[in-house]
């Protein structure tokens, strides 16, 4: 993380940790001539709407005190969840989710597949254990790390 958002982190993280959630990622991006500073937070069960909306207002009130305009211009403040479908790109990541519907991309055929969806049961050292919907059966597989290429959430239709 460069200096400028190191320190838009060190006001923003106190403030989205007082809400019971956590900083999932802050980035800066230009669209147009305006810069957006976004903020994607989330917590466990998930982040509401509503409290994505009570932590842009609290950060934007604290910002305003302390008058941290640090990029020189005027920016828009967007806060807002990773979504419903974001990659899990940590082991904590994966952790969090075990008991969650997940969609794992493989970089070859696994169990006859390029991918599976369903049930995240387990991690083990090197393996993930899923839970999927075979034609109305219910099936475990026992997937090798190495052989994920993606691993995300997934919303079960």
């Amino acid at each position: 993380m460069d200096d400028v958002l190191q320190r838009y982190c060190d006001i923003i993280c106190p403030i989205v940790e007082a809400h019971q959630a956590k900083v999932y990622d802050i980035a800066t991006k230009r669209l147009g001539r305006t810069l957006h500073l976004q903020v994607r937070v989330d917590k466990p069960g998930r982040i509401t709407l509503d409290e994505c909306v009570a932590i842009n207002e609290a950060i934007s009130q604290r910002i305003d005190e302390l008058k941290a305009g640090w990029f020189g211009e005027p920016f828009v403040l967007d806060v807002s969840s990773p979504g419903a479908e974001r990659e899990l790109t940590s082991p904590e990541a994966i952790q969090e989710v075990i008991g969650e519907y997940v969609h794992l991309d493989y970089f070859g055929h696994q169990h006859g597949e390029t991918y599976h969806e369903g049930v995240l049961v387990d991690v083990l050292d090197e393996v993930y254990i899923l839970t999927y919907n075979d034609r109305g059966r219910f099936r475990q597989l026992r997937i090798q790390k190495d052989q994920v290429r993606k691993i995300r959430l997934a919303v079960k239709l």
